[in-house]
C-alpha cells in the first residue's frame, strides 16, 4: 500500500539532505564503540538472549526452553548468529559448532540492534511528514540523538527492537486511517503482533489499530467489525508466529506467567544494592519465588500458596538459563 504522503510533502531536495545527515548522525552514535564490555562486562539480560541463541545453535532445536522474552528477536539473533558463524568457519576462527560460545557473537547482535535503531528514525520521519516535512526532520533528530535510545542500541536486548516495531504499528495505523482497507489493517495489526512478539508488553501497541479500525467512518465498504477482527487475528498470528513455542511447549509458557503472576503479587521488592546480584542478570519470577519461600508458605494467602506450589516447578527452567 502506498503512503498518503507524497513526494512533494516531503520537503525537497534541502530536507532530504537534511534527513541524510540525521541518519549519518544516528547511525554513528550507535555503532560508536559497539564492541564496549565483550566480553567479560556485557550489559545486563544480554547473556540471557545470546545463551539462547548459542544453545539453539548448538541444538538445532528452536524450542527455546526461555519464555521470560517472546522468541522473536531471539531468531532475528540467531539468524545473525548463523552468518556470524558461517563468516567465521570461512575464516578459519572456528571448525565446528561447539567450539563457539555467546562471546562470539555480541558484536554482530549488537550491529543488528543498532541498524534496528537506525531504521526506527526513519520510521518517526514518515510518520511526521503527516505534519509536515520540518516537524518530521525535528521528530528524526530527537530520537537521532536521544541518550536512551542511543544506548540502548548499543546491546542485545529487546527494547530497541520493540521500539521499531511500535513505531511500525503507529505508520501502519495511520495509514490504514488514512485509507481504510483489509490489508492495511491486517498489516497494522500484524506489527503489533511483530511488537509483542519481541517484547510482552508491547502487546499495548495493538491499540493504534484498535483505534484506527473504530475510527471508520460508516458507509465505507470496509465495517468496523471487520476491520478490528482482521487487525486481531494479524496481531495473534503474527505473535504466534515469532514466538511459536508459547503454543507448541505450552505446558512451560503456562508456567512462566503463573509465575510470573507470582513474582508480581507477592514478592517484596529487593533492596537497590540486590537487585542485580548476579552479572547479566535481572529480577524474575525465579527470585520471587526463592523469597516469597525464604518468608515461608504460611506467611501468603491461601490462595497464592496454592499458584505458588504451581509455579514452583518453573525455578529450576529459569535459573539455569539465567544463571
Amino acid at each position: 500500500m502506498t503512503d498518503r504522503v507524497g513526494l512533494d510533502q516531503t520537503g525537497g531536495r534541502p530536507f532530504a539532505a537534511a534527513l541524510a545527515v540525521v541518519m549519518a548522525a544516528g547511525f554513528l552514535l550507535r555503532v560508536w564503540n559497539l564492541g564496549s564490555g565483550i566480553p567479560f562486562a556485557v550489559g545486563i539480560d544480554e547473556p540471557a538472549i545470546m545463551t539462547t541463541v548459542v544453545r539453539i545453535l548448538k541444538s538445532g532445536s528452536f524450542n527455546p526452553h526461555f519464555f521470560e522474552y517472546p522468541t522473536g528477536y531471539i531468531y532475528v539473533q540467531l539468524g545473525a548468529a548463523i552468518v556470524n558463524f558461517l563468516v567465521g568457519a570461512m575464516r578459519h576462527s572456528w571448525k565446528a559448532v561447539e567450539q563457539v560460545g555467546p562471546s562470539d557473537f555480541y558484536l554482530w547482535g549488537r550491529f543488528v540492534t543498532a541498524a534496528l535503531g537506525t531504521a526506527t528514525i526513519a520510521l518517526v520521519h514518515r510518520a511526521g511528514l503527516r505534519w509536515g516535512p520540518g516537524v518530521a526532520l525535528a521528530a528524526a533528530g530527537l530520537l537521532a540523538v536521544m541518550p536512551m535510545h542511543v544506548r540502548e542500541s548499543h546491546f542485545v536486548l529487546t527494547d530497541v527492537p520493540m521500539t521499531f516495531a511500535v513505531v511500525l504499528t503507529l505508520l501502519l495505523s495511520l495509514r490504514a486511517s488514512e485509507q481504510p482497507a483489509l490489508r492495511a489493517f491486517v498489516a497494522a495489526g500484524a506489527a503489533a503482533g511483530l511488537a509483542a512478539g519481541i517484547k510482552y508488553n508491547a502487546l499495548m501497541a495493538f491499540s493504534m489499530p484498535l483505534l484506527a479500525a473504530l475510527a471508520v467512518e460508516r458507509g465505507r465498504n470496509l465495517p468496523r467489525v471487520a476491520a478490528v477482527l482482521a487487525a486481531a487475528a494479524a496481531c495473534v498470528g503474527a505473535f504466534f508466529v515469532t514466538t511459536p513455542f508459547a503454543l507448541i511447549d505450552l505446558p512451560a509458557f503456562r508456567r512462566l506467567l503463573l509465575a510470573w503472576a507470582v513474582f508480581s503479587q507477592n514478592a517484596p521488592s529487593p533492596p537497590p544494592q540486590s537487585r542485580h546480584s548476579l552479572p547479566g542478570r535481572s529480577p524474575s519470577p525465579s527470585g520471587a519465588l526463592d523469597r516469597c519461600g525464604a518468608a515461608g508458605p504460611n506467611r501468603l494467602p491461601a490462595g497464592h500458596r496454592r499458584r505458588r506450589r504451581a509455579a514452583v516447578s518453573s525455578r529450576a527452567r529459569i535459573d539455569d538459563v539465567q544463571c
